[in-house]
């Protein structure tokens, strides 16, 4: 859900028979699925059933669930047999966005002798987490390894996948748990996003209802390798059965043929009037905007003090996620909104220079100054001037 995205949809297209294909699960915010991106394809592809459960998609006409997979062929069974000590691993995005808040606190819960807990892959979360670890006393159990090319060798080297995932995060197919199954390695997930329906609790994995769920998951495995032998074998069964081109490929074959005895149409997301940048955003929202809906409706001070408090509190996901306040502010940096509303966010989590910053910069692109009048006093009170 992206700005660019946006404004190709809102272009000129020439006649075309269009397929769109969801690589989130559409429903949380930022990374909402817009209904009328839905209207204006003649399918849409969605990863996970979830999507179609979502209360503004409800009767979506020419929508259907096709898996993404991972490339099985990157991966190998885990080796049977034992061995020392306790690895369990993580492969995927290190971002607020997708790796729950409390990742390394979870893990410091952990009590198994000779636990380790190693964490690979992309994102600009790494340097927060290494800190956390070092906090928390974790800093000899805990390798971080960031990207990885061979990723077979180190799932191979797992006892057991915890992928636990941020609540309100986007994922839908997530191929690096379908790769930890493929590999034999029992997962452990929370119930939020696509990620919880890949794994069937108690078969090929668990789903913990929370976070002491998931810490007692990871214990009971250490101390049970039945039970780990168990559920990596039920894992590597779905994948094998689930998530394969065999599989998949004649699903493609009868959406393409479908899509092909359909008439070429032209089609635009065209608006009344040019569309500023905040309004772009809240388009994307699909009416899951409210506070900044409320905020960009407001004129003075009264009007606006609680819309903008809302907006000040919105998730992490929400200001740094692809598609979030900080995405839309760089693609349009002279929307005053845009503007406002990361002042208000950065200033709520401690960022004092970058919040002034922002929030001067929004009267000098013609915000009403009494919309930043109290929240750049209360930065000038910590200490910091615009």
């Amino acid at each position: 859900n992206s700005p660019e995205l946006h404004e190709l949809l809102h272009r000129p297209w020439p006649a075309t028979r269009l397929l769109t294909w969801c690589h989130v699960h559409g429903g949380t915010v930022p990374q909402v699925l817009p209904r009328r991106v839905c209207d204006v394809s003649d399918l849409v592809v969605a990863a996970t059933e979830l999507t179609w459960a979502l209360p503004h998609l409800t009767g979506v006409d020419g929508g259907t669930t096709i898996p993404q997979i991972a490339d099985a062929t990157r991966v190998v069974a885990r080796p049977a047999g034992h061995r020392a000590g306790f690895t369990v691993g993580y492969v995927g995005m290190v971002d607020p966005a997708k790796m729950h808040p409390r990742f390394a606190a979870m893990a410091a819960r952990v009590q198994v002798q000779g636990v380790r807990f190693v964490v690979c892959g992309t994102g600009g979360g790494f340097a927060s987490l290494a800190r956390e670890a070092a906090a928390l006393g974790m800093t000899d159990r805990m390798d971080l390894g960031g990207y990885v090319e061979d990723v077979g060798v180190v799932l191979a080297g797992f006892d057991a996948f915890g992928y636990p995932l941020a609540p309100g995060n986007y994922s839908s197919g997530e191929l690096a748990l379908q790769e930890a199954m493929h590999a034999g390695v029992p997962p452990v997930v929370l119930p939020h996003g696509g990620a919880a329906t890949l794994v069937v609790d108690g078969e090929s994995g668990v789903v913990a209802a929370d976070e002491d769920a998931y810490v007692a998951a990871l214990e009971r495995l250490a101390a049970d390798p039945g039970l780990r032998a168990r559920l990596g074998a039920g894992a590597r069964e779905r994948a094998q059965r689930l998530w394969t081109p065999e599989r998949v490929g004649p699903e493609w074959q009868t959406a393409y043929d479908g899509l092909l005895e359909r008439p070429k149409r032209e089609r635009r997301l065209a608006t009344a009037q040019p569309m500023t940048g905040a309004e772009r955003f809240l388009a994307g929202l699909d009416g899951q905007d409210g506070a900044f809906r409320a905020s960009l409706g407001a004129l003075g001070t009264d009007a606006s003090a609680d819309a903008d408090a809302q907006v000040a509190g919105v998730p992490d996901t929400v200001l740094n996620a692809d598609g979030g306040i900080l995405d839309y502010r760089r693609r349009y940096p002279s929307d005053p909104h845009l503007r406002l509303w990361s002042g208000l966010a950065l200033a709520a989590r401690g960022r004092r220079v970058f919040a002034a910053g922002e929030l001067s910069s929004a009267v000098r692109l013609g915000l009403d100054p009494r919309r930043v009048a109290a929240p750049l006093a209360a930065l000038e009170l910590e200490g910091v001037g615009t």
